[in-house]
């Protein structure tokens, strides 16, 4: 779906079980959702890599995560946002 603001769709509730499927129907409603989406007008495409390091024991592990826009006919990539997030590993 396609909104000029950012909305989503919030599942809440389920139904009866559908026969012909198995499944329980879903019941959604629509709501505004500013904080979901940041939405780059100017590079419309894009994706997010991931770099990981697992750190050292003891240490801390780390997601480097970098966001590049997708240009032109040829798809040149531009990197356009990087935040790493940070936390100690589990073996502490």
């Amino acid at each position: 779906m396609s909104w000029h603001t950012a909305r989503c769709q919030v599942l809440m509730s389920v139904g009866d079980v559908n026969p012909a499927n198995g499944h329980k129907t879903p019941r959604y409603v629509q709501e505004a959702a500013p904080w979901s989406v940041f939405r780059d007008r100017e590079n419309p495409c894009g994706f997010v890599a991931f770099d990981v390091d697992p750190g050292e024991p003891g240490g801390n592990t780390s997601m480097a995560a970098t966001y590049y826009a997708v240009n032109g006919p040829f798809g040149d990539v531009t990197p356009v946002d990087k935040f790493t997030l940070t936390r100690p590993r589990t073996d502490r």
